[in-house]
């Protein structure tokens, strides 16, 4: 599949719920998102949403929130990019068909059915339908146990050789313990990655990252410039405490945002 580059002179890869959206209640994020919209088309930035939403979800926040227009949407923790252009979603078929080989037959069924066969799987609860796609099964789990659960999950799969990942996290609104059951090796910095290359970008230099949890955590330290909301979870922030390409914000969610891209701006050594 041939792709045009965008006349960008640098893009930023930010995650959505926690991050780019304006918090509930906070003015000052919905005054800096206006800004940010601003500095994206003054400097020439292209915008990727990299979001745990499903892709009908994601393209949603766009009117409801005011959010910028992104060129690229990267939806599903990683397993779906789709190309957004004249107000349309087209999901790359390449890529889908790149982790359809690598999951090789373990679909929803194959997946709950080892899970089953142990007594954890009692504590985890599927998501709703629209959140499931063949290439990612999700689960509500206690926040408390989030941690302990993926890693029953991932000793089943390993005891398996099953090629697939477990990612979790906590929603920050909700407060419920996530866990998502990815290919082996998919998350939101191999989607990252796969898109600049396709792009034609320079991965560590031509990309900031954005996020605020433990989801993005792999994107967050994946070489590239990170900005880390000042609301982002604390073992988020432990995890990339002394990463010199890490910005860690005091603001929150959009204004941190906002700040990290302007000093991006002022200071394209930092990138």
């Amino acid at each position: 599949m041939t792709m045009t580059i965008e006349p960008f002179t640098h893009w930023l890869f930010t995650d959505l719920d926690g991050t780019l959206i304006p918090l509930d209640g906070e003015k000052q994020n919905v005054e800096d998102l206006q800004q940010l919209k601003t500095l994206l088309a003054e400097h020439r930035i292209g915008l990727t949403f990299v979001t745990g939403r499903h892709l009908s979800s994601a393209l949603a926040a766009i009117p409801e929130f005011d959010l910028p227009i992104p060129q690229w949407v990267i939806s599903d923790v990683g397993t779906r990019i789709s190309e957004y252009a004249n107000g349309a979603a087209t999901s790359n078929a390449d890529y889908r068909g790149q982790l359809l080989a690598i999951i090789d037959g373990w679909n929803a069924d194959k997946i709950i059915s080892a899970l089953t066969q142990t007594f954890q799987y009692e504590h985890l609860e599927l998501q709703e339908a629209e959140k499931q796609s063949p290439l990612k099964i999700s689960f509500y789990t206690d926040a408390e146990c989030v941690e302990s659960l993926a890693n029953e999950c991932r000793l089943v799969f390993n005891r398996r050789a099953a090629p697939l990942a477990v990612v979790s996290s906590v929603d920050p609104f909700t407060g419920d313990g996530l866990i998502d059951v990815l290919p082996a090796g998919v998350d939101k910095a191999y989607a990252c990655k796969w898109l600049a290359q396709t792009l034609g970008l320079r991965f560590d230099r031509d990309i900031t990252y954005a996020g605020d949890s433990g989801n993005d955590l792999a994107a967050l330290t994946s070489g590239c410039r990170a900005i880390v909301v000042g609301n982002a979870d604390t073992a988020t922030k432990q995890h990339v405490a002394g990463l010199a390409q890490v910005w860690v914000s005091s603001k929150t969610a959009t204004s941190a945002v906002v700040e990290g891209v302007i000093d991006g701006i002022k200071n394209p050594e930092h990138r």
